[in-house]
């Protein structure tokens, strides 16, 4: 009965790293991000002027999923990338989007902030 346990996990771990995981889990869908100006006023430097954050909050230091001079590496259409590097410093932006190891994976743009 022991050996049958052992096999069926053995089984099952097989499948498990054949795909990658567990196949039912998929990707999730596409959240809606503010990307740019985040209007955070500071007294000092490092200061998140710029960065992405939920579109349903108001940004806040704490909740900026990135910050910096530059928008994060990013894919998606190409002229949906350029309105955003476009209007990062100065404007803002809202998308649709997975941000991921570090990438903005942008599904489309929904409009200004």
């Amino acid at each position: 009965m022991m050996t049958s346990r052992k096999s069926t996990l053995l089984a099952a771990l097989a499948i498990l790293t054949a795909t990658g995981g567990a196949a039912a889990i998929t990707s999730a869908p596409p959240t809606p991000l503010k990307v740019g100006r985040t209007g955070i006023q500071c007294y000092g430097q490092p200061c998140p002027w710029n960065g992405v954050w939920p579109a349903d909050q108001a940004a806040q230091p704490s909740n900026l999923i990135w910050s910096g001079p530059t928008p994060p590496p990013m894919t998606g259409k190409e002229a949906d990338l350029a309105r955003v590097r476009g209007e990062y410093l100065q404007g803002c932006v809202m998308v649709e989007a997975r941000f991921s190891d570090g990438v903005l994976r942008v599904g489309r743009i929904v409009g200004g902030c």
